[in-house]
């Protein structure tokens, strides 16, 4: 759905917008160590690749050193860590 709001916001502000909610998201798969649900699919995939913790990632230079992740990782992960 289209938001005006977000989506018109100048390129520096949406940055630091999808900067934020990126941390979130990270901090929030890598949750069990500070007590929440997580997830253990990426936190694997996300510590083999180095990041540790949220504070791994201090810049878009970080970001772009996750790696990627095809359908059959997706597929396979279940099977292997059911």
């Amino acid at each position: 759905m289209f938001e005006p709001a977000l989506e018109t916001l100048p390129t520096e502000r949406l940055r630091a917008l999808q900067w934020a909610r990126l941390r979130a998201l990270v901090a929030e798969v890598l949750a069990p160590a500070t007590g929440g649900p997580g997830n253990a699919f990426w936190r694997r995939k996300w510590r083999a690749a180095g990041l540790a913790g949220v504070e791994a990632l201090r810049d878009w230079d970080d970001f772009v050193r996750l790696p990627f992740t095809d359908q059959r990782e997706l597929v396979e992960d279940p099977a292997e860590h059911p």
